[in-house]
């Protein structure tokens, strides 16, 4: 049995530097034809079948490794069934989607604030669909994300660390980290074998 993905562990300190999102910010101009909407909480009525169909695209495109595992379609229903587990589990979603003029989702990035963690708070995916790349949307959801972090007020008091995973060959999310100040702290290795 061995490593057939690794993944590094990133933290950047909480609570973020207003400055440096502004330097983000200002460094990628929005694209022409996008709008950004930040959320918290469950996926909007009007947003939950873009959300769905942006999250089989993230099952499908997320970079494994050598890791043997199926991509699974997300639909609304799942999509509702997690939003009301995690909170009754105590986590605060903080969500980012990026929709073009038509409405169409072109990326998103979501946030995991929980009840029971007083230290953490979890970068889950980013996305930004395959037709979409290049264009600075990424580091835009993301810094999106922060300022609405940063002004959630009492779910993230206190809170010292938001951590990612993101794998080693995933060059663009690496560099879009660094960006924001992430620095590695260790590496997590997913193993597969036969048993």
């Amino acid at each position: 049995m061995g490593s057939v993905s690794a993944e590094d562990r990133m933290l950047v300190d909480l609570p973020f530097d207003p400055a440096r999102l502004d330097r983000i910010v200002a460094g990628v101009p929005a694209p022409d034809g996008y709008r950004v909407l930040s959320f918290t909480g469950p996926c909007p009525d009007d947003l939950a079948a873009e959300w769905a169909r942006m999250r089989t695209q993230m099952n499908e495109d997320v970079p494994r490794g050598e890791l043997t595992r199926t991509a699974s379609v997300v639909d609304v229903d799942r999509i509702r069934l997690s939003d009301e587990q995690m909170a009754q589990q105590g986590w605060t979603k903080v969500r980012s989607v990026a929709l073009t003029e038509a409405g169409d989702g072109a990326g998103y990035t979501e946030m995991f604030v929980s009840a029971h963690d007083p230290d953490f708070v979890l970068q889950d995916d980013t996305l930004v669909g395959r037709e979409h790349r290049g264009r600075g949307l990424g580091a835009l959801l993301k810094a999106a994300n922060l300022e609405q972090l940063g002004a959630l007020g009492g779910p993230v008091e206190g809170r010292r660390w938001l951590q990612t995973h993101t794998e080693q060959g995933n060059v663009p999310m690496q560099h879009t980290n660094e960006r924001f100040g992430f620095r590695r702290v260790d590496v997590l290795h997913e193993c597969e074998g036969p048993v």
